[in-house]
């Protein structure tokens, strides 16, 4: 494993949860052919870069997708017998909850500051969650745009050590 991505802390391990908030316009991809069958995401760990550059890897994530509204519509048929259709209505993108992540750039808890500050508008941010199989090689691969943290928890985790 990469140096890069474990934090060395005095006498802890430091765990990342951040919750990214996507926004209309995002959308997600496959790596090549890499991602086809379920046995390529067995074993997953996912690496988030910000804006191009690495952030943090972590080994859960949840809540990327989207979901429709269900309208129903009353509509009468030609026989004059009343019917309800069901229709898709707003999209609403769920929130990308990422877990139990290591980092040593700390470049995420500014991020995350630029919101608590109210500068949401400089912190919408095109993220880019990829996964990765056991084996190390990517597997899915999700563009997030205008992505930015809703929220982010530091868990310190004594690992026993003095």
């Amino acid at each position: 494993m990469n140096n890069r991505w474990l934090v060395k802390l005095a006498g802890a391990a430091a765990l990342l949860t951040a919750v990214l908030v996507l926004q209309p316009g995002s959308w997600e991809r496959e790596a090549d052919a890499r991602a086809k069958s379920l046995e390529s995401i067995a074993g997953t760990s996912f690496q988030v870069e910000v804006e191009g550059k690495f952030t943090a890897l972590f080994k859960g994530c949840s809540g990327i997708g989207s979901t429709s509204e269900i309208i129903d519509h009353k509509v009468s048929t030609k026989d004059a017998k009343q019917t309800v259709q069901r229709i898709p209505g707003r999209v609403i993108w769920r929130d990308a909850v990422l877990s139990r992540g290591l980092t040593t750039d700390l470049s995420v808890n500014q991020w995350r500051q630029d919101v608590i500050d109210g500068r949401v508008a400089e912190a919408r941010k095109k993220c880019v969650i990829t996964a990765f199989d056991a084996s190390g090689k990517p597997g899915a691969i999700w563009e997030l745009i205008n992505a930015w943290p809703a929220g982010l928890v530091i868990t310190m985790k004594d690992d026993g050590s003095a």
